[in-house]
């Protein structure tokens, strides 16, 4: 799971999954199944949301301001490594850096106010823009030709719902599909976001 901007402002306990507080505002994405475990996860290099040379999309002007103020206001509280947010290449909304460090909670607790000040829909889950899902459904059929012809179409979220042999087979079992397809992966980190089909 990735954590919502929220995350960053309630106990920690209430909201930690184990991985980075940084992530789009609200995105449920997946987590990082390093060995391709079946269920939820991530595959591929070292890597969490989809940084760098988004394009931002409507809602972007309202929100970016108010997250830059709450990463101002982290550094100012016992987190002065605290990174600026960047605009996600995959939803084209803001996220906090996939390295930004845990907020101490006296951090979190002094600036809940700004926090307060984001729109609902910040919360929101965002999907991937229309051109990140031209190029995930691209990498689906570079999978699907390079040897794994039930490899699927993403989700509408962006990820793909393996079928069960593929779950099981683990990110070993199609490495070497990933690194042939690696130049049609819309992902700048060149992750992919698997999931169990449903049943």
């Amino acid at each position: 799971m990735i954590l919502a901007v929220a995350c960053l402002f309630v106990p920690v306990a209430a909201c930690d999954t184990g991985d980075p507080p940084h992530a789009p505002p609200g995105a449920g994405g997946a987590g990082n199944a390093g060995g391709g475990s079946p269920g939820s996860g991530t595959a591929g290099p070292a890597g969490g949301a989809s940084p760098g040379a988004g394009t931002p999309v409507a809602g972007t002007a309202q929100v970016m301001p108010v997250m830059q103020e709450i990463s101002r206001c982290f550094r100012s509280h016992g987190a002065p490594g605290f990174p600026d947010p960047i605009v996600d290449n995959r939803s084209g909304y803001p996220i906090f850096p996939p390295n930004a460090p845990r907020v101490p909670q006296a951090a979190r607790a002094a600036c809940e106010p700004i926090a307060r000040r984001l729109p609902p829909d910040a919360m929101a889950t965002h999907p991937p823009t229309p051109q990140y899902m031209r190029g995930l459904i691209a990498y689906a059929r570079c999978m699907r030709s390079h040897g794994l012809p039930d490899w699927p179409d993403p989700d509408p979220g962006g990820e793909f719902p393996l079928p069960p042999r593929l779950l099981a087979a683990g990110k070993r079992g199609f490495v070497a599909q990933m690194r042939g397809c690696a130049a049609v992966n819309p992902d700048p980190s060149k992750r992919v976001s698997i999931r169990g089909a449903a049943s």
